[in-house]
């Protein structure tokens, strides 16, 4: 169908493709991407990011699993994998602002699972001095 709407896009063609086969405008910025929209709806978004070749997925999930109760409602915990070695490092996005609250590489501090209770409580108090 030349110039009349065919439906979205299909899996693997490009937005900017679909939108000049169908009249169209891109705006590709205003696309977000599909991992994106749980960010979106959310105000307060809890970043993790850690090491992944270091084995710190486990304390991630933990960490998230100890955090999550303690978060206000409406609160999205995002568990990223960098590629940052070493790293372990909870950041705090209200709006366009993000705040370092804790970080491994920055203390010095050993991780371990046994810290996790310790950081959650460092977290959840930054919270709510900041919210």
């Amino acid at each position: 169908m030349q110039g009349g709407l065919c439906g979205p896009p299909r899996r693997g063609q490009r937005w900017v493709t679909w939108c000049k086969q169908n009249n169209r405008s891109p705006a590709p910025a205003t696309i977000p991407p599909r991992f994106a929209f749980r960010e979106l709806a959310a105000e307060t978004v809890v970043l993790l990011h850690y090491c992944d070749s270091c084995g710190y997925r486990p304390w991630a999930k933990q960490f998230s699993a100890n955090l999550k109760p303690q978060l206000p409602k409406g609160t999205v915990i995002q568990e990223l994998s960098t590629g940052n070695i070493g790293a372990f490092e909870v950041f705090l996005c209200i709006g366009q602002q993000q705040h370092n609250i804790w970080s491994k590489l920055l203390t010095g501090q050993p991780y371990s699972s046994e810290a996790i209770p310790a950081i959650v409580q460092v977290v959840a108090a930054e919270l709510k001095d900041i919210s």
